[in-house]
């Protein structure tokens, strides 16, 4: 659903991808947290917020500074349905995605990315 993350402002750590295909280093102002937005939440405000594709990154090699992340993934309950919030939609616009079971969705997202994994 999304994902609460504490990064200080050192070399490496989470990037994120432009529109472009680029990836863009997110650089955190001091004191505050970066919060990705999951597929989940975009189902539920109908793409009005939107996920995007975002790794981590390591830092330099022989740059000898630490790095330190801490994250907080927020799940809905398994048996949750997330499906659009009908105050998301605009009148007569109809919901992008359908309804789904959270834990068959990740449960579904588990099995895609690990498919062919040794």
């Amino acid at each position: 659903m999304y994902t609460i993350l504490l990064a200080d402002d050192s070399p490496g750590g989470l990037q994120v991808r432009g529109r472009g295909g680029e990836w863009i280093d997110a650089i955190p102002p001091a004191d505050s947290f970066i919060v990705n937005i999951g597929d989940l939440m975009m189902t539920w405000t109908n793409d009005r917020w939107l996920s995007n594709l975002h790794r981590g990154a390591n830092p330099p090699p022989g740059d000898g500074a630490g790095r330190l992340s801490i994250a907080f993934f927020a799940h809905p309950n398994y048996d949750a349905t997330i499906e659009c919030i009908e105050t998301c939609k605009r009148p007569g616009e109809e919901a992008r995605h359908p309804p789904v079971r959270a834990g068959d969705y990740r449960r579904r997202q588990v099995t895609t990315i690990t498919a062919g994994a040794v």
